[in-house]
């Protein structure tokens, strides 16, 4: 909520304290781009080593290593830990017999023409939520709708779902 350097610095500890800590490392890498002084690839490596394979720290060391790589223009390296995060997720998507497939085949057959769609109602004032995967080009999108004088971007926020949940 803009308090970067507040929230930085308590990510850092929350790392400090547990090292393997996967979504503190992913949180960190999601804030800010990383340059080549104040990135932590080296950290990331190392705690990926360390990291159980198919766990959910593993799934975002790797995310969170992706990002700060592909931040650092090391397009080479940062592909193979996306796809090492994403295997993670689907593997344990399976093990857990859950089936992402299933799961949209039935939202999109439920949300087909006979969708109670409330009408529109008139406001000055409408939410605009862009949603998407890390490094699809959502933060651009946001920036670039915020340059319109009547838009104010809020940026990325990672806290929406823990949001909705208590909405």
């Amino acid at each position: 909520f803009g308090q970067l350097a507040g929230a930085e610095r308590d990510l850092e500890k929350c790392v400090a304290l547990n090292p393997g800590h996967g979504k503190a490392h992913w949180a960190l890498a999601e804030m800010l781009p990383r340059g080549p002084v104040d990135n932590h690839v080296a950290r990331l490596r190392a705690q990926l080593e360390l990291s159980t394979p198919g766990s959910l720290q593993e799934e975002m060391l790797s995310l969170a290593l992706f990002r700060e790589l592909d931040d650092l223009a090391r397009y080479e390296e940062a592909w193979p830990e996306l796809e090492r995060g994403v295997a993670c997720r689907r593997g344990r998507w399976v093990a857990g017999g859950h089936n992402p497939r299933a799961v949209s085949d039935a939202l999109l057959q439920a949300c087909n023409g006979s969708f109670p769609i409330p009408p529109p109602v008139r406001t000055k004032v409408a939410p605009l939520f862009v949603i998407g995967m890390p490094g699809s080009g959502v933060a651009l999108l946001g920036k670039v709708l915020s340059r319109h004088s009547k838009v104010h971007h809020l940026g990325a926020l990672s806290p929406f779902t823990r949001l909705l949940s208590e909405a």
